[in-house]
């Protein structure tokens, strides 16, 4: 897929690790500012050189959702960057392929 987004500003940039295990909200709880207004998108580099990220789309503030190798939105291969177009209504939740407690470092960036 092309995607084709005027980019204007850069927001919030978020640095970290997520497991095969649990599933992790971008910008999420721990964030206390949460999803930036009017962002276009966000950006998702995997950092791993082992596992990809297995990311999943859900309405902001929504339970969590199951993620699987069967049932995700976008993969991200290691060492590879996604542009997502996703608002501020929409949260990015994210769980490696690893299936287990290991560890994927990606970094995750809104755009304006």
């Amino acid at each position: 897929m092309n995607l084709a987004l005027s980019l204007e500003n850069l927001g919030k940039r978020e640095t970290s690790t997520v497991t095969g295990s649990t599933v992790k909200r971008l910008f999420g709880a721990s964030n206390a500012t949460g999803n930036s207004p009017l962002r276009k998108g966000v950006q998702v580099c995997n950092h791993s050189p082992a596992y990809a990220l297995r990311l999943k789309l859900v309405a902001k503030n929504a339970t969590l959702p199951t993620v699987s190798a069967s049932d995700f939105d976008y993969l991200v291969l290691p060492g590879s960057t996604v542009l997502i177009p996703a608002g501020e209504g929409i949260d990015v939740c994210a769980l490696n392929s690893s299936g287990a407690s290991g560890t994927a470092a990606y970094s995750a960036l809104e755009v304006f």
